[in-house]
């Protein structure tokens, strides 16, 4: 499904988002900006609070919308407008490289007339950081004639704005200056804008005809010769500008795809792969990823780094790299919680070291990048020897250090405990057995039957899904822990953080009870990491239906567990991550070592599922299409690449297949290894 479409009486809460790699447009998808975090940004500020239009008089808003559609590249608002036999549609879209929105209104003359048609547009800049609210700051306004715009500054803050049209035949612009200052309560927030007067355009349009009128608006918070570089760039570009992000975003779209039968899971997987490579975000000096969208404009490394395990699996590999690089250079005795757009880092996370090391070996395994490898070895080997554990080898941590930093956790975290031991496994240090051994022996309950959540805390939490995931507790114990998780975590909306018969919790408590796509994503690997396909493909559901829910195309940070209220961001990077992490690496069972030139695919997907196909999976210098096909008698794969990879594959079929055949070769048992080519055909019998 290349768009999604809105009839209007679906519209209710929905929001849209437009983003490029410097700036964002949040917005409701009724035309509305209910909410003080609505309005074009352009991080660390926020540009314009709302805008709205006026055609011949009469609002387009909610009463005369017909329809909204998002596609990969622009959101489109559609309105008719009866009495006056107008169709109008308005575009929005945010360039891919420019702190520059446009606003792209067409208006279709219905009548057998010739018309002049007048456009209004209220503009209302409001120049604030996502922390501040109601705020006293003044505005200057200046009007160029000959340019079609309007500039608005404001010097207490060093921001800077320009409204203007672009070219449009036989279109004229007027701008009468009577400035404004107006008071206004979003979602029952007091906020304060500015509107710098009446914007009109004046067109002629004929009978049965069309005209387009585009709207550019820029900002930007370093000068005024920054404001007009992107405004001019993108006055005299807008057109290719669009061309340019619908053909990126679509070739992602088409090309990073599955296909399982359900079209919800398959649709959902190809919206992840846009939207987390939309959420990469350009700093001062660096590269890195908002961890979600309207209000996380900075970079959380923790959310960062478990989101590099999906961009890896989607082949953005220059993206996952640049991130861990720059990350790299902000380590100061730890890997940074988070840094903002101007580079300031502050520190005090417990997870983030061992995640570096995880999401780097990902890439370095993925891609083949020795050089790189080597150019991180300097950090790892600091990273390693600052670990420090107690006499029985529990890390030591911090109890605000979690990924539920909203409130203490007191003794060592079990998903801290895992991240560790997973991480020294994979750089070969030899402390990894003694840690991962106390995973077992010091956080597994005897009486709950279920693993603590920290080494002092016996509250039964998610986490534990994280060590399950790795294969870091016998299988026996996993399977008890995950059937507890059916009956006691999973819901309509997610898989929660807390099991709703431990102390504190609610089901809308952000760690303490409300369902994220973290942890359903979690969850889904775990489930599938022990062959338990039905739960994960469960979880997988879950997850693909978030994408109509709040934000749309978008899955959301958590929600109220008992009733799916949102209750926190509407767009989440490890939420779409981890979904499409879970699918490739846990589901489809792709593991790649392209160091060693070697291919691992262990599937586990439910038995009823009778064909499942992934296209496009990029390793090393290779892509992969496989399809998996199966019937009561055998499980047939076939394997293409985009040419000869000369790599060793090990295949682990499922289902207790007892020989497999490639070809002639005929081998006992369920795994085999063999030396792909180009085209490989591989059978698995009952």
């Amino acid at each position: 499904m290349d768009s999604i479409y809105i009839k209007k009486h679906e519209s209710k809460d929905k929001t849209y988002a437009q983003k490029g790699f410097r700036s964002f447009l949040y917005r409701y998808i009724d035309s509305g900006f209910r909410t003080k975090w609505c309005g074009f940004w352009v991080a660390p500020l926020k540009i314009i609070e709302y805008y709205a239009y006026a055609v011949d008089g009469e609002w387009l808003d909610i009463n005369n919308q017909a329809r909204f559609a998002l596609d990969k590249e622009k959101g489109t608002h559609r309105y008719n407008l009866i009495k006056k036999e107008l169709e109008v549609s308005e575009t929005a879209f945010v360039p891919l490289d420019m702190k520059s929105m446009i606003s792209i209104l067409e208006v279709k003359n219905n009548s057998s007339k010739d018309k002049k048609i007048n456009i209004s547009l209220e503009a209302a800049v409001n120049m604030r950081t996502k922390d501040e609210n109601w705020h006293a700051r003044e505005y200057n306004t200046n009007y160029s004639k000959v340019r079609r715009c309007i500039d608005i500054t404001s010097d207490e803050i060093n921001g800077f704005s320009r409204i203007g049209i672009g070219k449009a035949e036989g279109a004229t612009f007027k701008f009468n200056d009577n400035a404004q200052y107006k008071e206004h309560y979003p979602d029952n927030e007091k906020q304060r804008c500015f509107i710098p007067g009446e914007i009109n355009v004046e067109v002629n349009v004929k009978a049965g005809k069309t005209k387009k009128i585009p709207f550019i608006i820029s900002g930007s918070n370093i000068s005024k010769d920054d404001l007009s570089q992107n405004y001019d760039h993108s006055i005299s570009n807008w057109k290719t500008m669009v061309t340019d992000k619908k053909k990126l975003f679509t070739k992602l779209f088409t090309t990073e795809r599955i296909e399982t039968g359900n079209n919800e899971i398959d649709n959902a997987f190809s919206w992840s792969a846009v939207n987390l490579a939309n959420l990469i975000q350009n700093g001062k000096d660096s590269l890195g990823m908002f961890a979600g969208l309207p209000w996380f404009q900075r970079f959380w490394s923790r959310d960062t780094l478990w989101s590099i395990f999906g961009l890896v699996d989607i082949g953005e590999f220059y993206a996952a790299k640049q991130c861990l690089s720059d990350i790299a250079k902000e380590y100061d005795k730890h890997i940074p919680t988070v840094t903002d757009i101007s580079g300031k880092s502050d520190y005090y996370s417990c997870d983030t070291d061992p995640l570096f090391i995880l999401a780097l070996d990902y890439y370095v395994k993925t891609t083949g990048d020795r050089e790189f490898e080597k150019e991180m070895k300097r950090i790892v080997d600091i990273i390693e020897k600052s670990l420090k554990l107690d006499k029985i080898g529990l890390v030591k941590t911090r109890p605000d250090g979690s990924w539920m930093d909203s409130y203490d956790r007191f003794g060592t975290e079990i998903e801290i405990q895992s991240l560790w031991a997973e991480a020294l496994k994979v750089i070969g240090s030899k402390k990894y057995k003694n840690i991962e051994k106390t995973i077992d022996s010091h956080f597994w309950n005897m009486l709950n039957n279920y693993p603590r959540d920290t080494s002092t805390d016996e509250a039964m939490t998610i986490n534990c899904t994280v060590p399950i995931m790795f294969g870091q507790f016998p299988k026996s114990r996993s399977v008890i822990a995950l059937n507890r998780i059916h009956e006691e975590f999973k819901t309509d909306y997610g898989v929660r953080t807390r099991s709703p018969y431990a102390e504190g919790y609610e089901s809308s408590g952000y760690h303490k009870g409300a369902s994220w796509g973290l942890t359903t994503g979690w969850a889904a690997a775990a489930y599938l990491s022990q062959g338990m396909g039905d739960d994960g493909a469960d979880c997988l559901r879950t997850m693909a239906g978030e994408v109509d829910k709040n934000q749309i195309s978008a899955m959301a940070e958590c929600v109220d567990s008992e009733s799916g209220k949102l209750r926190g961001a509407t767009m989440q990077a490890w939420s779409h991550a981890m979904y499409i992490h879970a699918i490739d690496r846990y589901m489809f069972g792709i593991v790649a070592d392209m160091k060693k030139n070697v291919i691992n695919i262990t599937p586990n997907f439910p038995i009823k599922w009778k064909s499942v196909a992934r296209f496009g999976k990029k390793m090393g210098y290779y892509s992969m299409n496989l399809r998996i096909d199966q019937d009561n008698k055998k499980i047939e794969m076939r394997i293409l690449f985009s040419s000869d990879p000369k790599a060793k594959g090990v295949i682990n079929m499922p289902y207790g297949v007892k020989k497999i055949t490639v070809g002639r070769t005929k081998h006992k048992g369920d795994s085999c290894e063999i030396k792909f080519k180009k085209e490989n055909k591989i059978v698995g019998y009952f």
